[in-house]
């Protein structure tokens, strides 16, 4: 009975840290729409002049080798246009207002990869336990 407890309580921690990450990602979303949300519109309006820009210029892919053609294209493009700009600009603008909240947010999505990594190296350690009795007792 005691390992069961040892179970859910474990279990408790991965859920306590998934729902700070929530609460964290729904704050950074917040902040980027309040302290960059004038610069996001900005980027989204240019963005859709953007792709018709590559639409008309770049060929349209329809092959692997197309494929390469069309991203070169949309790339070289994309490199001296406004919308990098605006969009660079937005990425800064999350970047300095919001860096404490995505930081945060890092940390504790790196918490939970963690728990998640240990909980499946002690899987397979358990796992690979078992196969060696198994192969022990042929």
């Amino acid at each position: 009975m005691n390992k069961n407890n040892t179970k859910i309580s474990k279990d408790k921690k991965r859920q306590l840290l998934s729902k700070k990450e929530n609460a964290l990602f729904n704050k950074l979303e917040l902040c980027k729409e309040t302290k960059c949300g004038s610069l996001r519109n900005k980027a989204d309006k240019v963005k859709k002049q953007f792709k018709k820009v590559i639409d008309k210029i770049c060929p349209p892919a329809k092959t692997l080798l197309s494929n390469d053609k069309h991203y070169k294209c949309a790339n070289e493009i994309y490199e001296k246009s406004i919308y990098k700009k605006l969009f660079d600009e937005y990425i800064d603008c999350i970047n300095t207002n919001c860096k404490n909240v995505k930081q945060k947010k890092k940390k504790t999505t790196k918490k939970i990869i963690a728990y998640d990594m240990s909980k499946l190296k002690n899987h397979f350690s358990k796992k690979n336990k078992s196969n060696k009795t198994y192969q022990k007792l042929k």
